[in-house]
């Protein structure tokens, strides 16, 4: 199903993403040539060559701001706060519109600070948003764009969230740090394919659908993020939900209690290059909600209130010819990488993949550099008696090459189902301990039987 979704879409290098971006960059805006335009009821239309600066006097008249269908224009704040309602569902909305920039903004409080829906060439830089309710930045199908030096902390939901079919996009230099919300979508930066019928008024409450990958056509695609630091999210620091052609490089994922990012729902001819990778995966502190959200029950909770069931720093739950380059994956919580549903034809190379077993603990003793696994082939996690949402084939012909992996337990482990990939030239050092197959087997099975009897006395309790 993933292959098939891909459509018209052939991979590209690094270089080429890097390119086609390059050519479609959007342009400064040139100060002296704007004027500004009176508006109300919260609304300008139709007009173009303005500049909108926030002030008190013009908050006080205006709670929230919507822009149709204007060109050439630029929104700043001359505040050095501003506090949205939580009344409106976007502080600033911006529909249909053409070559602008969003500059300085630095909102706290209220819902969603800003939301651009069908527009393209246009920048947002040098914004803060914090506590919110929702999200920092949405873009749905836009196109040309540059997401540069902003700041979101504290936030509900993404800091930065990618929508549908938005291409030819840049996240430059941006900080997204302690999302609070629990959800693959809440994660810091999130990019979400979407189906054709989706529209700007399910944005953000109804946008992740529960359709095959093969029905939701609107992919976000050649979409660079450089330089970024994604910290101390409640869930990824990087999702992507489809995304296609996408290039992530020299970008910092550390502390993010589930994985630092997650290739997920027939995510393709991605490149994960030359980032850090550390200390994610702890689930810790979880709710009951959390667990129920993640199908994690049968693992039980430790004494500090994470899960026993740790994740890794990378996640190919479903996607296909990733390429994962040049990065430095360590001291993550449920081992280094793991291709846990169905991965195929991911290139994994050149990685320098040490320690990812921290979170090791009595009740899952044993997580390895690389693990590739068949979950999706053996479980059907989504109602079986509907056609299922995802591909569940075994995580297969991917290529493991030149790694230099050292961990505590195997540096590479496949199931059964998974036995077939392509493994060359990696070095694995000499382990502090080495572990035969029958230390690891009575491990595993000593495992199992301590979350079975915390199971069972859970129930009696009951």
């Amino acid at each position: 199903m993933s292959l098939l979704a891909l459509e018209y879409f052939i991979p590209l290098e690094g270089n080429e993403i890097k390119a086609q971006i390059a050519n479609h960059s959007p342009k400064k805006q040139n100060d002296s040539e704007t004027i500004t335009y009176p508006f109300k009821n919260n609304c300008l239309s139709e007009k173009d060559h303005f500049s909108l600066i926030l002030n008190q006097e013009t908050l006080n008249r205006h709670s929230s701001i919507r822009v149709n269908n204007c060109n050439h224009f630029t929104i700043r704040s001359s505040l050095p706060l501003i506090t949205p309602s939580h009344n409106n569902k976007f502080f600033i909305e911006i529909a249909g519109c053409e070559d602008f920039s969003i500059e300085g903004i630095n909102c706290s409080s209220g819902r969603n600070m800003l939301f651009i829906t069908d527009s393209s060439a246009f920048t947002v830089s040098d914004c803060r948003c914090s506590n919110a309710e929702g999200s920092g930045v949405i873009i749905n199908n836009g196109h040309n764009f540059r997401i540069s030096g902003c700041l979101f902390d504290n936030n509900l939901s993404a800091g930065i969230l990618i929508i549908g079919h938005s291409y030819n996009g840049e996240i430059r230099d941006c900080t997204c740090s302690r999302s609070r919300g629990y959800f693959n979508q809440d994660a810091g930066i999130h990019l979400c394919s979407t189906s054709l019928v989706i529209t700007p008024e399910d944005i953000p409450e109804r946008y992740h659908e529960a359709l095959p990958i093969d029905k939701k056509k609107r992919r976000p695609h050649h979409i660079l993020t450089k330089n970024c630091t994604i910290t101390h999210c409640r869930a990824q620091g990087i999702y992507l939900e489809g995304a296609v052609n996408c290039l992530i490089e020299d970008t910092v994922l550390v502390n993010n209690n589930k994985e630092g990012i997650c290739f997920d729902w027939g995510s393709c001819y991605n490149i994960f290059h030359r980032n850090i990778v550390s200390l994610n995966g702890e689930r810790s502190k979880l709710s009951p909600e959390e667990i129920q959200a993640d199908f994690i029950s049968e693992y039980p909770l430790l004494e500090d209130g994470s899960s026993s069931m740790k994740l890794p720093g990378i996640s190919l739950d479903n996607g296909c010819m990733n390429l994962i380059h040049e990065n430095k994956i360590t001291t993550n919580y449920g081992g280094g990488i793991k291709m846990i549903r169905t991965a195929l034809f991911n290139d994994i190379s050149n990685n320098q993949i040490l320690y990812n077993a921290i979170g090791a603990n009595p009740y899952v003793p044993y997580f390895h550099g690389i693990t590739a696994l068949g979950l999706g082939a053996i479980n059907n996690e989504f109602d079986s008696t509907r056609p299922p949402l995802l591909d569940f084939m075994p995580s297969i012909l991917n290529t493991i090459t030149y790694n230099t992996i050292k961990e505590h337990w195997q540096p590479i482990f496949f199931d059964k189902l998974s036995s077939n990939n392509f493994v060359s030239g990696n070095i694995t050092p000499q382990r502090e301990q080495a572990h035969s197959l029958l230390a690891i087997t009575y491990s595993r099975a000593k495992g199992f039987i301590k979350r079975f009897s915390a199971r069972l006395s859970q129930r009696l309790k009951q």
